[in-house]
């Protein structure tokens, strides 16, 4: 680190990224010594809190052992001894109240704060816990769903709009349907709030819907015309099975339900569209030209029917979160109550009814100014988890720093795209590489990749059968696709184990377990475990599963037929299995956070 780059860290798992953040924490706060121009930012509260924690570890291992301050030196290319070590964690416990490692979240939080008033936010702002924001969410949908007084013109548009969304569903309560709506698919509104997105043929085939029928399909009409179309060198069994598929047409209107036939004739509907196809009728036989056409129309209308419906019902999901997006909005948003996804929402230029999409440019700019007057180096952590509306948000930020040529601001970033785990909050893995390209394009190296391969964590004979597996491209393709191949294949890094564990042993294998098997799933785990021995060994083992039940029930096997101790990590809950205990962390959860309503609460009904 001889000089200040902008720098992208593609790490895989094991490589050391917090390690490699801290370094270059401590790196600025050598070469800078001002700690509070300095933000990190990750997604958890335990990341930022572990980030700290290992920053003044290093520090103090460094400021009491010269061969800790000399190993740290030579990884930071700096020269510092001891008592440097100890001046900079002087300097960074006194700045303690100053410092910024903390959470995307809590940062946007922070912003949103600090321009309420330009934000178009009334009142003290207060972000909502899990349980507020549930219950701010049912009053928004009751003031949607319940009204009291007259029938309005708003209400009968509602209820238009559920029938729409509801039509050709199972009969349930009209909370929960609306519940299901928000909970599942308001994020993805506030990313795409345009109607015309939203079950519109036009926009989904630009150059018209090939499945689109101008007419109400005549069931009874496209039947006969299907056993008119019929030849006559068909076997018995075969007008047989057309003349049930005649029958499952003129009753699809009604009970939708289809022939072994018409569902071989579905698979090849591309062929019979273009009016020459083979199907499998008791036996493969070549449709002419008029039979063609006519099962054609049949598929046609009966693929229509669903997807006319599918396209009302996704028009009328569009409308109830429009009315739930705007009585949100005045209900809950605007008085200054504010959820994690609000943060985001309020601040992203391109989101939905985002008040930074509606401010002047020059209110814009100087929000920018000012919160780029404060920070000088910026890192992110598994950047890989961000979200394209969170990069909006500090995007005008890090354009400034990586563009700025004086060698004293930074944007470091570590990630690996092949663990995105934040999905379910519109989190984007190309955003890693896309940034690079954007500022690298001019053939600039205004920001450099650096890749971490090695691995400090695992044995070479585990990561042989990581390579085995994922290095397999054919496979993926196949598995996949092509193209999910090729942007895999973009992101795979080798895996190489460090001098540290290089030389340690290990063991993997791949076992294929039915249900049905003998022996069973579980009867495997209690062979391998009784194979390894592990407390003799001085062992500790994980097995890992994919569901709680699972967990439980491979715990629940293992505890009856072996003396190992069994630890069920997914149900250990201490404490809150009495009510003395849960009453304690009760307490202790409002002492270290006076705002917690449900800790409150529950203390005021002891």
């Amino acid at each position: 680190m001889n000089s200040l780059q902008n720098i992208a860290i593609s790490a895989a798992a094991g490589s050391g990224k917090t390690y490699t953040l801290t370094n270059r924490f401590i790196y600025l706060l050598h070469a800078f010594e001002q700690p509070e121009r300095i933000i990190a930012l990750t997604f958890t509260r335990t990341a930022a809190g572990e980030f700290f924690h290992k920053i003044i570890e290093k520090l103090c291992d460094a400021a009491e052992d010269s061969a800790e301050a000399e190993k740290l030196s030579k990884e930071l290319v700096i020269t510092a001894d001891c008592a440097r070590y100890h001046h900079l964690l002087h300097l960074l416990i006194n700045s303690m109240h100053k410092l910024n490692l903390q959470t995307l979240d809590s940062f946007f939080f922070r912003v949103v704060s600090s321009f309420a008033l330009e934000l178009g936010l009334s009142g003290s702002l207060k972000l909502l816990d899990e349980s507020s924001e549930s219950r701010m969410r049912n009053e928004v949908r009751d003031s949607i769903v319940h009204r009291p007084g007259e029938l309005t013109t708003e209400l009968k548009e509602f209820w238009h709009a559920f029938k729409q969304a509801t039509y050709g569903q199972e009969a349930r309560s009209i909370e929960k349907v609306v519940s299901e709506f928000i909970e599942q698919l308001y994020a993805l509104y506030l990313n795409t709030p345009a109607a015309d997105r939203w079950g519109h043929t036009a926009t989904i085939w630009p150059q018209g819907c090939p499945w689109q029928t101008s007419v109400a399909p005549d069931w009874e009409e496209l039947a006969n015309k299907l056993l008119a179309a019929l030849p006559d060198n068909l076997s018995k069994a075969q007008v047989n099975d057309f003349n049930s598929a005649a029958s499952a047409i003129r009753n699809y209107g009604s009970n939708e339900k289809l022939n072994t036939l018409l569902n071989n004739a579905l698979a090849v509907a591309s062929d019979i569209l273009a009016g020459q196809a083979t199907i499998k009728v008791r036996k493969e036989i070549q449709l002419s030209s008029a039979l063609c056409n006519a099962l054609a129309d049949c598929l046609r209308a009966i693929v229509w029917h669903h997807l006319k419906r599918a396209l009302e019902n996704t028009q009328g999901v569009h409308r109830i979160l429009q009315a739930y997006h705007d009585n949100y909005d005045r209900i809950v948003r605007r008085p200054g109550r504010l959820a994690f996804a609000d943060l985001t929402h309020l601040l992203a230029p391109e989101s939905a009814g985002s008040p930074m999409g509606e401010v002047d440019p020059m209110t814009r700019q100087l929000m920018d100014f000012r919160l780029d007057g404060q920070f000088d180096h910026w890192l992110f952590d598994e950047f890989q988890d961000t979200s394209r509306p969170q990069w909006e948000v500090v995007a005008n930020l890090i354009d400034e720093i990586v563009q700025d040529d004086s060698g004293e601001r930074s944007f470091f970033y570590v990630g690996d795209t092949k663990q995105c785990l934040y999905l379910w909050r519109n989190s984007d893995d190309r955003l890693f590489h896309d940034i690079q390209t954007r500022y690298n394009a001019s053939g600039a190296n205004r920001i450099e990749q650096h890749p971490l391969s090695m691995s400090w964590r695992s044995a070479t004979p585990i990561l042989d059968a990581v390579n085995e597996v994922f290095e397999d491209d054919a496979l993926i393709a196949e598995t996949f696709s092509a193209d999910a191949a090729a942007r895999w294949a973009r992101a795979w890094q080798t895996h190489e184990a460090s001098p540290a564990t290089i030389d340690s042993s290990g063991f993997s294998c791949w076992i294929e377990a039915q249900k049905n098997d003998s022996p069973t799933r579980n009867e495997l785990i209690l062979k391998l475990l009784k194979d390894l021995n592990p407390i003799e060994r001085g062992m500790s083992v994980g097995v890992l599963v994919r569901k709680n039940a699972d967990a439980n029930e491979v715990a629940d096997y293992l505890r009856e037929n072996c003396l190992l101790p069994i630890h069920t990590g997914s149900a250990i809950k201490p404490a809150v299995d009495n009510a003395a205990g849960a009453a304690l962390l009760a307490l202790l959860n409002l002492a270290a956070h006076p705002s917690d309503s449900h800790a409150h609460g529950y203390l005021n009904l002891i």
